[in-house]
């Protein structure tokens, strides 16, 4: 009887963040920025005739889609902690007879599930010029989809932990704009120049989905290697949520 009651808490937390994202034009938004990245890389780039050109353009569609991806996350994830304080919301809602850890993993599901929904949205549009405009399609699709979903995980979980730490939503979006998109490509070249292979680095391994596409040999410099990759993801996806559940529930409302 307490899961379920826990159970319907969380999908009921996870329905109302699915309609305020919608009211509050936060996916519109999230769609809009996707679209017009696959937009512009689509017109910046030439698709050419051999497999390789085919391969190298692919791969720049998919880098959009990853881009597109970080960008939603942003928008869908970067006040999912600090509305509830910021707003005044949690005086109302921390009264009520459901957890800080039900709100937090209703809240958490509905903006990863909608973050993933315009990433595969963005996923798809590329698979469709890759294969009605090229009659292309690598056969490490289903490998790329797994990355990118991993990835969508792990910053969702970035975009959640400084949603956590920020007083104000326009703060953690401004953060974590600069996290993802800045900071870790200018790390990623300091550390790989000075102390070797940045295979921790978030930014780095989003690289792989890239490479995987474009059948770059892994190992060389600056490739990164799919699978350790993919356990970066999981790490940063995990432990980032993890931080920001537990400061949620020590974060008390003014």
């Amino acid at each position: 009887m307490e899961f379920k009651t826990s159970f319907n808490n969380i999908l009921s937390t996870f329905r109302f963040e699915l309609k305020r994202s919608t009211f509050e034009w936060k996916i519109v938004v999230a769609i809009a920025f996707a679209i017009i990245i696959l937009v512009v890389t689509f017109f910046k780039v030439n698709a050419g005739e051999s497999e390789f050109e085919m391969r190298s353009y692919f791969a720049r569609m998919l880098s959009a889609t990853v881009m597109g991806t970080s960008v939603a996350a942003v928008a869908l994830a970067s006040d999912l902690v600090s509305s509830e304080f910021e707003k005044g919301t949690g005086l109302i809602l921390f009264t009520k007879p459901i957890s800080k850890n039900q709100i937090f993993s209703g809240k958490f599901l509905a903006a990863y599930v909608l973050t993933t929904l315009v990433s595969l949205m963005s996923f798809a549009i590329v698979i469709c010029i890759a294969e009605f405009n090229l009659n292309y399609l690598p056969e490490t699709v289903w490998t790329l989809l797994g990355l990118l979903i991993l990835y969508n995980f792990a910053v969702v979980g970035v975009c959640t932990f400084f949603s956590s730490i920020c007083p104000k939503g326009l703060i953690s979006a401004a953060v974590s704009l600069f996290v993802l998109l800045m900071l870790g490509m200018m790390l990623s070249q300091v550390i790989h120049d000075n102390w070797g292979d940045p295979w921790y680095i978030l930014n780095y391994a989003s690289n792989s989905i890239r490479y995987v596409a474009e059948g770059v040999i892994e190992g060389v410099a600056l490739v990164p290697n799919h699978v350790v990759s993919s356990a970066v993801f999981a790490i940063y996806g995990t432990f980032s949520t993890l931080f920001a559940a537990i400061l949620f529930h020590l974060r008390k409302c003014n």
